[in-house]
């Protein structure tokens, strides 16, 4: 895997949309950035080689927002993921 200096930050929980055939298609178009996928999803996908899915779960999640944030996190809904995008990079900064 290319480790570039940018990395691409997606969690998803629970079955991918149709459309994620093309949105992986779309990346291998930017063989500079990385793609990291922290997914509960175990489909298997036709990844490029800056694409990484890294198993991950809702639980892992707030354990490690908490830990990283310094206050508890405790959502229970994929649909709030995208209120922490913004600290994506201080939970997974080990990525």
């Amino acid at each position: 895997m290319n480790e570039g200096s940018i990395s691409f930050i997606i969690c998803w929980s629970g079955d991918y949309p149709w459309y994620f055939p093309n949105f992986l298609h779309y990346f291998r178009y930017n063989p500079t950035i990385v793609f990291l996928i922290f997914t509960d999803n175990n489909s298997k996908l036709n990844l490029s080689p800056n694409m990484k899915i890294i198993p991950y779960s809702l639980e892992q999640f707030n354990v490690e927002a908490s830990k990283a944030l310094s206050f508890e996190v405790a959502i229970e809904s994929e649909f709030n993921l995208c209120a922490f995008k913004s600290a994506y990079e201080a939970i997974f900064s080990d990525w």
